[in-house]
């Protein structure tokens, strides 16, 4: 199913005896085929890297490799690897990095975990290696992130219970 148009394409085609019309009618059909072929493809690419994207932030613990993620989502490596670059704007390694980072950021909150834990439990395959990724994303390492994260909520606990002198505000019975 081309277009709604596919009865009048035949009807022309039949209608016509001249060679040059015929080419010009079976191009233009051709044509309008090639743009909906075209925009079904870039609309399964899509597709492919945000299924990628959601398995990748589903398997964060894993040792997620560009081999392993394209047979799951039953595609070359070498495909998938250029789809990232085109959909997402990084490479599959820098965006596989980023959401690691982006979930340890969040479980840094978590004063109960060591350091070590998080970066098994977001697939960095040693602690050293999570460090310098974690310091080359962010600019600082994991446990100055902590650090800085815990500071400022206890300032920011400590501001909601005292007044701006530092004392702690009365509160009216």
């Amino acid at each position: 199913m081309i277009s709604c148009d596919n009865a009048f394409t035949i009807r022309k085609l039949m209608e016509t005896d001249s060679p040059d019309d015929i080419k010009g009618i079976m191009q233009s059909y051709l044509h309008v085929a090639m743009e909906l072929i075209r925009g079904a493809k870039s609309r399964s690419s899509g597709l492919i890297v945000e299924n990628a994207k959601k398995y990748m932030r589903a398997h964060l613990g894993e040792d997620i490799t560009l081999p392993v993620l394209s047979s799951v989502l039953y595609v070359h490596p070498n495909y998938l690897s250029k789809l990232f670059k085109e959909k997402a704007g990084l490479n599959f390694t820098e965006y596989r990095t980023l959401v690691r980072i982006e979930k340890a950021r969040e479980l840094l909150m978590d004063g109960s975990l060591n350091i070590y834990d998080i970066a098994a439990m977001t697939g960095f395959s040693n602690e050293k290696h999570f460090r310098e990724a974690f310091r080359k994303l962010t600019g600082i390492g994991p446990r100055e992130y902590r650090n800085g994260v815990v500071h400022r909520e206890q300032a920011d606990s400590r501001r909601s219970g005292q007044d701006t002198n530092g004392l702690e505000k009365e509160t009216e019975s």
